[in-house]
C-alpha cells in the first residue's frame, strides 16, 4: 500500500478523533465567555447599586459581588470609552483569570481617580481590541466608590515589552493603559500599545 493510501485509510479514524476534541474545544470556549458576561453582568449591577447608595449617603459605599459565590474578585471600578463603545469593570490584578473577566488594576501603579499614573491591563483580541481606535481628545470615564473622572487621551505609543517607565508615577493624574501589540498577532505578542491620557481639569 503506498503512502497516499494509508493515510486515505487513516482519514475516517482521524475525523472521529477530531470531532470529540472540537467539541471540548467550543464548550472550553462557550464557559470562558458565559463567566465573563456573568461577572460582567453581577459586577456592573452591584457596583451600581453601591455608587447610587454613595450618591444617597455621601459616602462611599463597600463593594459586594453577588458572583463571589464564584471565587470572583469584587471591582475596583468601571471604566467607560464611549468613541469604542467599550463599558467594563476593573479588577485588581492582571493575570489571566483577572483579564478575562474584565481589565486589571496593574499592581503597583496609583489607584484608580488618585493623584499619579494608574496602569490598566487588557487583551487585545478582549476588551481591548479598539484601542487602536483611539484618538487624541477622545474622553475615558472612570467610575469608583470614591467618586467619578475623566481623562482625556493625550497620545498612543507602540512600545517594548521592557519599556516599563510608561507606568511610572510622573506628574499630575494620568490613566495609561496597555495591551498586546500588533493586534492580529498570532503567539505571544512581541510589542506593547499604550494609551496615556490625563485627567481632565
Amino acid at each position: 500500500m503506498t503512502a497516499a493510501r494509508r493515510w486515505i485509510a487513516l482519514l475516517p479514524s482521524l475525523e472521529r478523533s477530531l470531532v470529540p476534541l472540537g467539541m471540548i474545544a467550543l464548550v472550553y470556549y462557550g464557559g470562558s465567555v458565559g463567566v465573563e458576561k456573568l461577572y460582567q453582568s453581577r459586577s456592573k449591577r452591584s457596583f451600581e447599586k453601591a455608587t447610587s447608595e454613595r450618591g444617597a449617603t455621601g459616602e462611599a459605599a463597600a463593594l459586594s459581588l453577588a458572583g463571589n459565590v464564584l471565587g470572583f474578585k469584587d471591582p475596583l471600578g468601571r471604566l467607560r470609552i464611549p468613541t469604542i463603545g467599550l463599558d467594563v469593570m476593573v479588577i485588581e490584578g492582571t493575570d489571566g483569570a483577572d483579564l478575562n473577566r474584565g481589565v486589571g488594576h496593574i499592581p503597583g501603579t496609583s489607584p484608580l481617580g488618585g493623584g499619579g499614573n494608574a496602569g490598566i491591563a487588557g487583551h487585545r483580541d478582549g476588551f481591548f481590541r479598539e484601542l487602536r481606535s483611539l484618538a487624541k481628545g477622545d474622553p475615558i470615564l472612570v467610575t469608583t466608590p470614591e467618586g467619578s473622572f475623566t481623562y482625556l487621551v493625550k497620545e498612543t505609543k507602540i512600545v517594548g515589552p521592557r519599556d516599563v517607565h510608561v507606568l511610572d508615577r510622573g506628574e499630575g493624574a494620568r490613566l495609561t493603559l496597555v495591551t498586546c501589540y500588533p493586534f492580529g498577532y498570532i503567539g505571544s505578542a512581541p510589542k506593547r500599545f499604550v494609551v496615556f491620557a490625563d485627567r481632565a481639569s
